[in-house]
Order: structure tokens, then sequence, then C-alpha cells
């Protein structure tokens, strides 16, 4: 397995931890203020941001070698990793029913989770170097 592959996986877990530090941090300080659909809005777009600062830092200033390719291979990696880690987590753990975890994918309602899976997926060709 190349080593950028497993590289990925580790950053992937950092991905994990970060979502779960904003996620405590939109629960526990601003929702109160501006609301559950508005924290979570403002969650979202944050930890978009967040993630594409980490993706930057990997694939320009860690020296990571890789090809287009592969940028393709570890978003789609990303993006399954996280939708399995999301229901399984949120499901077997957390306890949310189903119909709560399908919720965030309604962008007609102003859940904007899908994003950051399009922005998981697309992120590492946005931001590395060609």
């Amino acid at each position: 397995m190349k080593q950028i592959y497993i590289y990925s996986l580790i950053v992937w877990g950092l991905f994990v931890l970060l979502a779960s530090i904003n996620g405590l941090i939109r629960d526990n300080y601003y929702e109160k203020y501006v609301g559950e659909l508005y924290a979570h809005q403002i969650s979202t777009v944050l930890l978009v941001l967040i993630l594409l600062g980490v993706m930057y830092v990997f694939f320009n200033k860690f020296g990571a070698v890789y090809r287009k390719r592969d940028l393709w291979i570890i978003g789609g990696a990303w993006v399954l990793m996280t939708v399995i880690f999301e229901f399984v987590f949120g499901h077997y753990v957390i306890g949310h029913s189903w119909s709560v975890l399908f919720e965030d994918y309604n962008l007609f309602k102003g859940r904007l989770w899908s994003l950051v899976l399009i922005f998981i997926f697309l992120g590492p060709r946005l931001v590395a170097r060609d």
C-alpha cells in the first residue's frame, strides 16, 4: 500500500477529532444564542474551512508524494469512512434514530452536512499542488 494512503488514514482520524471538537463548541457555546439550525450551518462552514486547512498542510507542507489519481482515491475513501462512521457511531453509540441521521442531508431544510462530504471528496484536488 502506498505510504500516502496510510498517512491519509491518520489525517482522517484528525478530521474526526476536529469535527467532534467543532460539534462540542457548537453545542456548548453558540447554539444557545443563534438556535440549532444556524449553529449547524455555522459549524458546517467552520468545519469545511478547518478540513481544507488540514488538507492543504497535509498535501503541500508535509512532503506527501502523490499523483492526481491518488487525490481522488483519498477523497473518496475519506467520504466513505466519514459516512460509515457517522451512521455507525451516530446510531449505535450516540443513539440517534436513522431519520435524525438522514435529516442532516436535507438541503431543503437548511441542513448542510452534504457540503462537508462534497468538500471532503473534492478537497484534496482543490488544495493539492499540481
